[in-house]
């Protein structure tokens, strides 16, 4: 069954937005998202979305499973805020090419001053 990573991103960032429990502690500070009946990690769904988008270039480059790294780097990071990265990544011409590191994408998660009212710096 072919699922489709959009639709469980937004899912799951809608659910906690609203205070839904879709997910639940693994003890080592991850959480564990149940969407279908399936259980996923934050960080495995971003890796089948990345996958979708850049193919065997994320493969490649970062594995067919979701590393260390990446958990570390995505640590505080809310599914709205892994929306918010892969909606940054199609205007950006800089991840055309070649998919983020896991700092880089971390990066494109965090608020920015626009995201707020602020003026850009």
């Amino acid at each position: 069954m072919v699922t489709n990573t959009n639709v469980l991103l937004d899912q799951i960032a809608l659910s906690v937005e609203s205070g839904l429990q879709l997910q639940q502690g693994l003890g080592n500070g991850r959480q564990l998202f149940t969407v279908n009946g399936m259980k996923f990690t934050l960080t495995e769904l971003l890796w089948r979305r990345m996958t979708e988008i850049y193919g065997h270039k994320w493969t490649s480059a970062f594995g067919e499973e979701p590393l260390a790294t990446w958990d570390n780097a995505l640590a505080l990071i809310t599914p709205a805020m892994v929306r918010m990265g892969l909606n940054r990544l199609a205007p950006s011409t800089k991840h055309v090419e070649w998919p983020p590191g896991a700092l880089e994408f971390r990066q494109l998660c965090l608020p920015r001053s626009e995201d707020v009212g602020l003026p850009a710096f």
